[in-house]
């Protein structure tokens, strides 16, 4: 893309697309203020507000004051701009008296306790909740998302080798991590999503935190980590162990290898997630390992998970990521997991970090 604003044919177009389901949704206006979903509807970033998305006009973007000036700078001919308030959560009471007067049926992307209440008790309508709706219509990426979904992929590769090679005994956890969002800053990411890091035992906690613990000659290591660029977020695991492995420890890392290679081949267009979280946690199983602790996946914008309940079926154009975990404890653990973009065919591999667990030390 050559700027930051997406093209207006790229902003038209998804409004058409969420108009189309409010109708169907019997929804009268929809309110934006998570800032992805901002920018996502309006080609703005980091603006904060509430954007009114309504099925006729224009859409309304009340910018908080301090940054109506930036906003209006980078104006999209498609939205119309309002100056909000310093305190813009305070205003969405008056913004929406403003707004939505006569209007019966609102959705919001997000909504506070203290919001839905100040809603409730001044305004003649129930707040829906249109997080579902929202991720629904984001989970299929044109060609310029893609392109961008690639290229925080591969800021996330190259935050991957920094940390295989910055992995060694008496390196801590948060020194590796250091190492990583370095390189994701000098690669052009803007933030991480979230963080994962587990080293030694804390290896067998499947959400562990990063901490000031210096690795030690045997640990196992496994960190999941989500670099963010232009909005669109990479999500992206590896497992190590820092100097010779024990038997077991070349147990659980081969199988995870093992795991995701055979869960990829399985990832087809028609595949309900269910089925594909049910074999994965049979493969788990066949190499021995009983307790299956971890979800085998879900759609990189969070449209659906791969889970036991899910009956969400893979669609061309899906972009998915498969995570297999095995956790042992008292002696660690891990998991693997990569993006792909399911087609007509196998899976295409958007991640790319080698898998090789094994460090020398």
């Amino acid at each position: 893309m050559s700027s930051d604003i997406l093209p207006t044919e790229t902003i038209s177009s998804r409004l058409l697309k969420l108009r189309q389901r409010m109708k169907t949704e019997n929804i009268d206006l929809f309110v934006m203020q998570n800032r992805q979903n901002i920018s996502y509807f309006s080609g703005l970033e980091n603006i904060s507000g509430h954007l009114f998305i309504d099925q006729m006009d224009r859409p309304l973007f009340y910018v908080m004051d301090k940054q109506f000036r930036q906003a209006s700078d980078l104006h999209p001919k498609l939205i119309r701009l309002e100056k909000g308030q310093s305190d813009y959560k305070d205003n969405l009471v008056e913004e929406l008296t403003n707004k939505a007067r006569g209007e019966r049926r609102v959705a919001f992307d997000l909504l506070d306790v203290s919001s839905f209440r100040k809603i409730t008790e001044r305004l003649n309508f129930i707040p829906i909740l249109g997080g579902s709706i929202l991720r629904a219509l984001q989970r299929f990426y044109d060609q310029d998302e893609l392109n961008l979904v690639r290229r925080a992929a591969s800021i996330a590769d190259a935050g991957f080798k920094a940390a295989r090679e910055t992995l060694r005994p008496g390196v801590t956890e948060l020194e590796v991590l250091g190492q990583m969002q370095y390189t994701f800053r000098k690669e052009g990411s803007d933030w991480d999503t979230f963080r994962v890091f587990g080293s030694g035992l804390n290896s067998a906690y499947s959400e562990a935190l990063p901490t000031n613990r210096a690795i030690q000659r045997g640990d196992m290591v496994f960190i999941d980590i989500g670099p963010s660029y232009k909005g669109y977020r990479a999500d992206m695991t590896r497992s190590f162990v820092v100097g010779k492995p024990s038997t077991q420890q070349r147990k659980i890392l081969d199988s995870l290898i093992e795991v995701e290679s055979e869960a990829i081949k399985l990832a087809r267009v028609g595949t309900k997630a269910q089925d594909l979280d049910a074999q994965v946690r049979r493969l788990v199983n066949d190499r021995g390992f009983n307790d299956y602790l971890h979800h085998t996946g879900h759609a990189l914008g969070g449209a659906f998970e791969i889970v036991p309940d899910s009956d969400a079926l893979l669609e061309f154009g899906d972009v998915i990521c498969l995570e297999p975990g095995i956790y042992v404890p008292g002696i660690g653990g891990g998991r693997l997991e990569d993006e792909m973009l399911i087609t007509k065919e196998l899976p295409d591999l958007i991640t790319h970090a080698t898998r090789e667990p094994y460090v020398d030390s």
